[in-house]
């Protein structure tokens, strides 16, 4: 039987982390999530949809896999973080943690 990853990585992403949890909970086997240091309710949501499904989401807080990127954040006028260069450093750890057959990303913004 074929399995499916589901990766993202979140910032701030309240307004649809809820919607995509059960789109995704439809198709996956897991559900791997790298928060980037949310400071609204997305990871009280993603921690809810967790004790309904312990054995499919897995939340990873991007501060314990990649200090460096957190260091020195640069934010816009909207107080969200641009990229500072540690992206590809972050889908790459999420990678290396899917155990599925097939890996998809979906971008939450």
């Amino acid at each position: 039987m074929t399995t499916i990853s589901v990766l993202s990585l979140s910032y701030n992403d309240e307004q649809c982390i809820d919607m995509y949890l059960d789109g995704a909970l439809t198709v996956a086997d897991e559900i791997i999530i790298l928060d980037g240091g949310s400071t609204d309710l997305t990871v009280p949501i993603i921690k809810q949809f967790q004790e309904k499904y312990p054995e499919k989401i897995k939340l990873i807080h991007g501060l314990n896999v990649c200090p460096e990127a957190y260091e020195k954040q640069i934010k816009d006028q909207y107080g969200r973080v641009l990229q500072n260069g540690h992206f590809g450093q972050m889908r790459q750890y999420l990678y290396s943690q899917a155990t599925s057959d097939f890996v998809f990303w979906i971008d939450l913004d």
